[in-house]
């Protein structure tokens, strides 16, 4: 037995890898009969498997022997559902010493020293952009032997440089089978979810962590729960240990030579190439043996001939990127560079998603909407364009009731925003959806992100008077509560400091009846609240909320 692990965690470990071989075994038993050629490799293959098989059995009869434990059959639960987890990349390249230690950590049944703050010990993943943290939390929540070690499910996350918190704990509470509720803030939600988690069996996953207060949103869920934290922030692991000391960090590098070799090579379609061009080992050392770097370089040179390859190194180590954050790996944005460059005129089309606020679930049809007003794109072309830029790795796709939404990188999005004219793109996107609200913004689409994000576009372009009046306007505040949780409607009269809006906010934020309100119920309420008010801006919406009303009476004097 190995010194590292404890007799009861090196049984843990030998049940799950039991679990995996029999699922191998079934399944080579099925192609036995299923595929006619290579039978021979087949049975050999069945017969080593079933060797090991053998093998472990007496191992776990052994040590369990020693552990003094009743020989019980292996678990054999059904993998665990698993929620919003990102599909695993065609071409996946990981740490495996991390990997398998992070497993470890989450197979293994903890002390009650790590349970010790009424939840397992929580595992941070940090790095620079570029190396692989999602996908080796992805990777972890895929496994099957961690997946039949959380019964109740695995949920993924994403959180982002511009998250919404609350919104991100509502669809948490949905993805658990519960109806979602109105929030006013993260600590409602907090305790909502500890209620439903108190006795589940699950791991979370919180991608792309920028910020203390989004962890401690989620943490201490039960103590079956497990989180798993991944982040670009090599101070977030000091903060977080303040609140929760028992959290266990750990540092993703940079791949090695050989593997990154042959992540490239992969990635080109290359990967038989034999022997390997000297190119690929400068191109390797060029991108710093990051994935992403890679990833990037390689749509660069694939169907491209081996003479051009030595071309991309330099241009790669010539790329200039002073102007863009150092947030990032200098590498990286050199890559992303050379490809939106490569792009041409279609750069141009690319550069627009600077001005989304939410770059990891940008809804689909409102980039083609963006991109027929400025550029008369049609439908076809747009699509067209959208499976270009991910095949290059320069934009994430996901198919979510229905509705494909696009994504960028935290690094991605930095790089868009530093290069593109951002004020203008405001103007650009409102003109856009002006067109399809001939009746005012109320009458708006609801496209997933018109409703959520419209007062913030008009913000940033500066039209500030007709942000209030929007917000004055009670066919707006009824049709976002409609479209739109309570507090991001909240959230809304907070971009400006102004008294009038402070008055509505603070109405509003009383309202508890219900996530879709009767409208005369709403204006009954709004009038019986603002009745006293005198200023001539909730004058306006007074007047409007009367003729709405047809029981409301005025207060007697």
């Amino acid at each position: 037995m190995s010194s590292e692990y404890t007799l009861e965690q090196e049984i843990t470990l030998l049940e799950q890898d039991y679990i995996l071989l029999t699922e191998l075994q079934i399944e080579l038993q099925q192609r036995l009969v299923t595929e006619k050629e290579n039978r021979l490799v087949l049975q050999q293959k069945i017969a080593d498997n079933d060797k090991e098989i053998n093998e472990i059995k007496q191992k776990l009869e052994q040590f369990k022997a020693e552990a003094g434990l009743v020989p019980h059959q292996t678990s054999t639960l059904p993998p665990a559902d698993l929620h919003q987890v990102p599909d695993l990349p065609a071409y996946l390249v990981i740490n495996l010493p991390l990997f398998n230690e992070l497993k470890a950590k989450l197979v293994i049944k903890p002390s009650l020293a790590e349970i010790s703050e009424g939840q397992k010990s929580p595992l941070l993943i940090q790095s620079p952009s570029g190396m692989g943290k999602s996908v080796i939390a992805a990777v972890l929540a895929h496994d099957t032997a961690i997946r039949r070690t959380f019964s109740d499910g695995i949920f993924w996350v994403h959180l982002g440089q511009h998250s919404d918190l609350i919104s991100c704990q509502m669809a948490l509470i949905h993805a658990l089978g519960e109806e979602v509720k109105h929030f006013l803030n993260p600590r409602s939600g907090t305790e909502r979810l500890r209620q439903l988690c108190a006795k589940r069996n699950c791991l979370l996953i919180l991608d792309d962590v920028w910020d203390v207060d989004e962890v401690l949103a989620f943490n201490g869920l039960g103590k079956y729960c497990q989180l798993v934290i991944t982040t670009c922030d090599n101070t977030l692991l000091e903060f977080l240990s303040r609140s929760i000391p028992s959290i266990q960090g750990y540092v993703l590098t940079a791949l090695a030579e050989e593997p990154a070799i042959q992540f490239f090579l992969n990635c080109t379609g290359g990967q038989h190439l034999n022997p390997v061009p000297i190119e690929v080992n400068a191109i390797a050392r060029a991108c710093d043996y990051l994935p992403l770097a890679l990833k990037l370089i390689a749509a660069l040179a694939s169907n491209q001939p081996i003479s051009v390859w030595k071309t991309l190194v330099d241009s790669l180590q010539n790329a200039t990127t002073n102007e863009f954050p150092d947030t990032h790996p200098r590498t990286l944005m050199q890559a992303m560079q050379l490809n939106v460059d490569a792009l041409g005129e279609q750069s141009e089309y690319y550069l627009t998603l600077a001005v989304f606020v939410n770059y990891s679930a940008i809804p689909q049809k409102t980039v083609v909407m963006l991109w027929q007003y400025l550029y008369h794109l049609s439908a076809d072309q747009a699509d067209t364009l959208i499976r270009k830029l991910v095949i290059r790795g320069l934009l994430q796709v996901e198919t979510v009731l229905s509705q494909q939404y696009l994504g960028l990188h935290a690094f991605q999005y930095d790089y868009l925003y530093t290069s593109a004219e951002v004020e203008k793109l405001h103007h650009h996107l409102l003109a856009a959806y002006r067109r399809h609200c001939p009746h005012g913004w109320s009458n708006g689409p609801n496209d997933g992100y018109f409703f959520e994000y419209l007062c913030i576009h008009l913000l940033a372009a500066e039209r500030t008077t007709e942000l209030k009046s929007l917000l004055l306007d009670f066919d707006w505040l009824y049709i976002k509560l409609q479209k739109c949780p309570l507090h991001q409607l909240l959230n809304d009269y907070d971009l400006l400091p102004d008294p009038e809006l402070q008055t509505i906010k603070k109405v509003l934020s009383q309202w508890v009846n219900g996530l879709q309100p009767d409208r005369e119920q709403l204006a009954n309420y709004l009038l019986s609240q603002l009745a006293d008010q005198t200023a001539s801006e909730i004058q306006k919406l007074l007047n409007q909320l009367k003729e709405i009303s047809s029981e409301w009476q005025p207060p007697l004097s």
